[in-house]
This record gives structure tokens, sequence and C-alpha cells, in this order.
């Protein structure tokens, strides 16, 4: 219960780390998007001011043409004072309304130069040097409206545009501009390769977290099938030398010798099986972390093959009919003599586990491609196609086998390994598999260890 309360603890503050680091996700593009907004509207409005300089700028150079004295003349009886002098002010009074002095002779100005053809050349030049000057580089283009006549200018989409400008009392003037969103990349660039880096490291955390999280729950479904598994493998053999063993007790058995020896046949042979389930946790399971290189010895692999088939074949509850094919040009190979008969052994094993009370086995042995190969071929129920990819991760069971630890092929594998080797299956449901261990052919690796270590 304490272990299960620590784990789901431990699944709780994940699921927690998770949606902060998505919150961050979500804020750091909250950041950016704001960031490019921020930029562009800068961009913008110092585009309006070049323009709206460029305007001014073309007004004077325009009223430089000009000789003629202005005359201003503000003709109000109601609200005439003789003794008033505008000279000095900053604001006329007209009819009760302020009017700005700049803003009579702006008029005044456009008045003027409007009896003037429009330079366009000089106004783009004037618009380009106050870009320049701003170090935007952007192309543009610029449209002239006759006031109250023209229809005006529908940009598409892609069309940024200046606010309307009075180039003088007869015409306005507007510049047009595509989005210039590879100057606010250039104004962003730094921040972006950061946000840009940040952004693939939450991702990547978030990524790692929730793979973390998926693991932790097939690990911890993984442990409670163990659990299970050891329990009846373990409990099934024990509870039968107990009940075997109070049969014992019973006084009529003294009568009787030959019932008397079969119990204790199948005491020990209960006792044998436990003592077999903790040797296989034992090899299976901490052997890839004592071992990390082969033990290797010159050894007759037929042999040994052909004492482990006199073994099954003795001891199997099951009728097995065992086949073998043997093409070596000599039998005498390196090879770790605890390991890989032991590798044998779990794939036989395997093979009549899963066959039906005639067990059919073929053992073949060939040298080929300096390696040596060992199958071993059943006609057993065989093994689906969505579970051949995982049979030999540690601990998996594949759905029909309803008890066993799932050690048996991830050892196999590690024996494969060992030997510098491989392992590979071909199966088809309900037909059979065949298991083949590819192992190099080494001439003489006791003597390469020695050389390495010297």
């Amino acid at each position: 219960m304490a272990v299960h309360f620590s784990y789901q603890k431990k699944n709780f503050f994940r699921w927690i780390s998770i949606g902060s680091i998505f919150c961050l996700l979500i804020f750091q593009f909250y950041a950016l998007y704001s960031t490019y907004q921020g930029i562009s509207d800068i961009i913008n409005r110092s585009i309006d001011e070049a323009f709206t300089q460029s305007v001014k700028g073309y007004r004077s150079i325009a009223m430089q043409k000009f000789d003629e004295s202005i005359e201003l003349i503000i003709n109000d009886e109601e609200n005439k004072d003789p003794k008033e002098d505008f000279s000095n002010k900053e604001k006329l009074n007209y009819k009760g309304k302020d009017i700005l002095i700049d803003d009579v002779m702006y008029k005044a100005m456009g008045l003027i130069i409007s009896k003037d053809t429009i330079n366009t050349f000089q106004l783009d030049s004037l618009f380009s040097a106050q870009l320049e000057t701003r170090k935007l580089d952007i192309p543009f283009e610029i449209v002239i409206y006759e006031s109250k006549k023209d229809s005006f200018f529908v940009p598409n989409d892609k069309t940024y545009s200046t606010p309307l400008k009075e180039l003088d009392i007869r015409r306005n003037v507007q510049a047009f501009y595509e989005n210039p969103m590879h100057l606010i990349f250039q104004k962003m660039w730094g921040f972006l390769v950061f946000s840009i880096i940040l952004i693939g490291l939450i991702i990547f955390a978030l990524v790692y977290q929730l793979r973390i999280i998926t693991r932790q729950k097939k690990i911890e479904k993984v442990r409670q099938d163990f659990v299970d598994s050891m329990t009846h493998e373990l409990k099934h053999p024990l509870q039968g030398a107990l009940s075997l063993s109070e049969i014992l007790e019973n006084p009529s058995l003294g009568d009787n010798p030959e019932l008397r020896k079969s119990v204790i046949l199948k005491i020990k042979q209960n006792l044998y099986n436990l003592n077999q389930s903790l040797e296989s946790i034992l090899e299976k399971s901490y052997s890839e972390n004592l071992q990390h290189s082969a033990h290797w010895e010159r050894g007759n692999i037929i042999i040994i093959i052909e004492e482990i088939l006199a073994n099954f074949v003795l001891t199997s509850s099951k009728k097995i009919h065992f086949s073998t094919n043997f093409e070596v040009s000599q039998p005498l190979f390196y090879f770790d003599k605890t390991h890989l008969p032991n590798a044998i052994k779990n794939l036989i094993d395997n093979a009549i586990k899963y066959s039906s009370q005639d067990v059919y086995i073929e053992i073949s042995v060939k040298e080929e491609n300096q390696n040596l190969w060992i199958s071993v071929r059943d006609k057993g129920i065989g093994i689906r196609p969505e579970n051949l990819k995982s049979i030999f991760e540690k601990f998996y069971r594949v759905e029909n086998k309803k008890y066993g630890f799932g050690l048996g092929l991830s050892y196999v594998k590690w024996v494969a390994e060992l030997h510098q080797g491989s392992v590979n299956v071909e199966s088809m449901y309900g037909k059979g598999s065949v298991f083949t261990l590819c192992i190099p052919l080494m001439e003489n690796p006791l003597k390469d260890e020695k050389n390495t270590n010297s």
C-alpha cells in the first residue's frame, strides 16, 4: 500500500511538472508573439514618421519656387478688436474657435504649391532618404489622390499603408509598402534564436516527462505481473510439497512402501521445481549485472546439445520427438560453457511448454560464413506478429502465456550478445516458431583477451 501511494505521489508531481512545462511553453510563444507585434508597431510608426517628414520636406522645397508675398486677412467684423495684435499670438480666435497659426500657414502653403505640378520622383527620393536614415529597407509605392475626386487605392492583404497625408490644398498622398516581416526578424533575431532554443528544450522536457510517465506505468504493470507470476510459480510446487508431506504423516503409509516412495518422489519433484524457479530468477536477472564478457572455453557443442536433449526426454511429462541436423566440420568451438547451454535449454523448454502433448522439435547446428548457427524449430502454437517485436524484452510475456517470469528470451538475447552474436525469431501463429542463435567463430578468444590485457 505504501509503495502504491509513493508511486501515485510521484506520478502526481510528474503531472504537475508537465503542466508547468506546458504553461511555460505557452508563455514563451506569447512572449515571442508580443515581441513580434511590438517591433512591428515600432517599424510601422517609424515608416509613418519617415513619410510625414518626406511630405513636409517636399512642401518646403516646392515653396522655395515661389517669390510671392502672402497677405493673410481674417475678416471677422463681429469679434474685431482694433487694439488686438495677432502678430505674437500662436492662436487666432475665429468665430469663437481657436485656430493655430501653424495650421493656417500650412493651408496657405498648400494653396500656393497647388499651382505647380507634382514632382513624384522628388517625393520618392525624399521618402527613400528618410527610410535609409532609419535603416528601413523596404519597397514602397506612393499614390497621389485628387481631393474629393479619386477613389482610394485598395491594398491587398500583404500590403501596409501610411495614413493619408495632405500634399497641397487639392491633393492628398499615401505610401504603400509590403509587410516588413524581414525587418522585424532582423531586429529580433537574437531573441528569436533564444526562443527557438528554449522552446526546443521545453518541448524536449515535455516529451521526456510524458515518456517517463508512460514508462513508469509500464514498469508498474510489469512489476505487478512479475509478482503475480512469481507468487504462482513458487507457491504451486511449495503447496504441493506441503500437501504431500501431510500424507507422509499418515501411519497407514508405513504398510505401503511403494506408495510412500511415490509420495517422496513427488515431494522431491516439487522441491526440484521450486529450486529451478529460484535458480532461474537468480541466473536470468543478475547474470548481466555480474558478467560482462564470456568465459571462453573450448568444448564440443554437439555433445552438450545431445546431453540437453536426453535430459529433457527423461524429465519432461510430455512425449517429445527430437530430430537433429549437425553440419559442422568439427564440433569443437570456443563459447561460454555456462550460459550458451542454458540459452539453448531455454529455447527448448519454451518449445516444449507451448506445444501439445506430442512435441516435435528440430535442432540444427551448422557452420557458415565464420558463424555458428544454432536453430530450435517447433510445431507449437507460435507467436502473434504484434508480439514478435517485444518477446526479447525483460519481463515481457505474451497474451497466451499466463505464468512465467518473462526472463527466458531476454536471457537468450543477453547470452547471444555476450558471445558478440545475435538471436532472431520467425514464427507463424498456430503453426510454430524457429529461434536461431548466431555466434561468431573465434580462433582463440583467450589469446586475444591476454593480448588486450597486456
